[in-house]
């Protein structure tokens, strides 16, 4: 993702922007978790509002993409492609290309939903002749600067907090993206398995649908 504020624009320098290392990267950093009596930094906060306008952003075109499609709305409880394109169906393989994915799921964060980016080509084999549905692993971390030194005060200074801590205010929660899963029936996310984000279905009728009924053809 290109960096919206370099030496071009009248911020320069004064503007540190992490959109492209840390936000729609293998990293996925989406939540910021501030902690009491750990200093801020001033890029901490530039981070918050930029990933607030990304995933507004992501939104607007989410709902554009899928707009007129004659499907009953955009969203639905698992992983939502960006645009359809994103799926493709050559026979009985359906494959999943990189890109951003809408996250929504009733056990994590209290259902609120959150866009996170897919760096992998994922392929499912089907049988379109069976009920069953078909989506991804998703995991969340948290990540501290002792992991990530890019999280460390942009300033260069190297001073600790209570001697051992490095200089960051706060902690990241990261998303995982992992592997590519299929079950059975139609029942889509459910309590026994809050990992899964459900993604499209076969329905026993040769055809395969995103989650909102869309024909992937």
């Amino acid at each position: 993702m290109p960096n919206p504020f370099n030496s071009q624009y009248p911020l320069g320098q004064t503007y540190t922007s992490r959109i492209g290392t840390q936000i729609g990267s293998n990293k996925n950093y989406v939540l910021l978790g501030f902690k009491a009596g750990f200093p801020l930094q001033a890029s901490e906060l530039n981070e918050f509002q930029e990933i607030f306008y990304t995933q507004q952003a992501l939104m607007g075109e989410l709902i554009y993409n899928w707009s007129g499609l004659g499907t009953k709305g955009p969203c639905w409880n698992g992983a939502t492609p960006l645009s359809t394109g994103l799926l493709t169906k050559s026979s009985n393989t359906i494959i999943l290309s990189p890109g951003w994915l809408f996250l929504k799921n009733p056990y994590y964060l209290g259902g609120m939903g959150i866009w996170a980016y897919n760096i992998n080509t994922l392929t499912y084999t089907i049988n379109p002749n069976i009920n069953a549905t078909h989506g991804i692993t998703v995991t969340y971390s948290e990540v501290t600067a002792t992991t990530d030194s890019e999280l460390l005060d942009n300033s260069g200074n190297s001073r600790t907090i209570y001697g051992t801590t490095p200089y960051s205010g706060a902690d990241r929660i990261k998303i995982n993206i992992t592997t590519a899963q299929s079950r059975s029936g139609l029942d889509g996310v459910v309590s026994t398995n809050p990992n899964y984000y459900p993604i499209f279905k076969t329905v026993s009728d040769g055809k395969v649908y995103t989650l909102n009924n869309y024909e992937i053809t």
